[in-house]
């Protein structure tokens, strides 16, 4: 059942057979030996694709929730504990998982000791089944909308710019002036010139122009230190530089649009126990 469910996921005997370190030809067979149990055609193959039978769709939608019921259910009675060893493989971003995950994992390792766990951490986008990841922290922007997903958090940013600059350019008096200044680009983010605000329930995007483009926000805040330009960041990673009159915040009455954080789970319904402990750690301290 499991194999089956497996290949109906994927529509690969091949991928099936190398996720559940089985040979294709033995994942073929298994999936035949269930055909004639049950009597009926679960699949229907050809040199090019292969592709579900009304039967195989039924039993696969009642298979792939009975088997989730299973794992369910066997997390529940090894206990919380039981269930927190292993290695749990984490992707997490550079500046964000530096300065607010990071800090966060020594008590959740010294609660669980026999948990290890293997950090990944950049910003590029990544195939969690591809590169073995249990669970990667991103951004809205970061992540496909079909992809297994839970609201960590909403980070408020705000808009900064340095004395320097504001003295020899000036500062806009609104959003629509932006396009006028030097905006510091966040290339990373697909949304990067398109800088969003919220007035009330709605939201307005203004496209930004600016000749630097850095592909993390450390950089950014760097780069508007310098004088470089108008830049878009975390409160809390210029909360310092704004109280020590390193830069100031811009246009205060304009409500740039919170960025959520987002853990993201690989295609697969079940979620083990240490990971789910983990990610809620993590969205109780960021």
């Amino acid at each position: 059942m499991k194999i089956f469910v497996r290949v109906a996921e994927t529509e690969s005997f091949t991928r099936t057979a190398e996720e559940l370190g089985l040979t294709q030809s033995s994942v073929s067979k298994a999936v035949s030996r269930l055909e004639s149990r049950l009597g009926v055609k679960l699949l229907q193959r050809s040199t090019r694709r292969m592709k579900l039978t009304e039967a195989g769709v039924s039993y696969f939608q009642r298979a792939k929730a009975l088997l989730f019921d299973v794992t369910e259910m066997e997390a529940d009675v090894m206990g919380s504990e039981e269930g927190m060893s292993g290695t749990i493989r984490i992707a997490v971003p550079e500046t964000f998982g530096r300065h607010r995950v990071l800090p966060c994992l020594w008590n959740f390792l010294d609660k669980h000791p026999a948990l290890e766990l293997d950090i990944l951490i950049e910003d590029r986008r990544i195939d969690l089944l591809r590169e073995g990841v249990d669970v990667a922290i991103r951004s809205t922007d970061q992540f496909d909308q079909t992809q297994v997903t839970r609201k960590l958090a909403a980070i408020e940013r705000v808009l900064v710019v340095s004395p320097d600059y504001s003295s020899k350019t000036g500062i806009p008096t609104s959003i629509e002036e932006l396009h006028q200044h030097q905006c510091i680009i966040y290339s990373l983010a697909p949304s990067g010139r398109n800088w969003s605000f919220l007035d009330g329930k709605e939201r307005q995007s203004v496209r930004v122009t600016g000749r630097i483009g850095v592909s993390s926000p450390e950089a950014a805040v760097a780069a508007a230190l310098w004088g470089l330009g108008i830049t878009l960041s975390p409160l809390w990673l210029v909360e310092r530089h704004i109280r020590q009159g390193d830069l100031v915040r811009i246009l205060p009455d304009s409500t740039p649009e919170p960025f959520e954080v987002h853990a993201i789970y690989p295609e697969r319904k079940f979620i083990p126990q240490r990971v789910k402990a983990l990610v809620e750690h993590i969205r109780a301290h960021i």
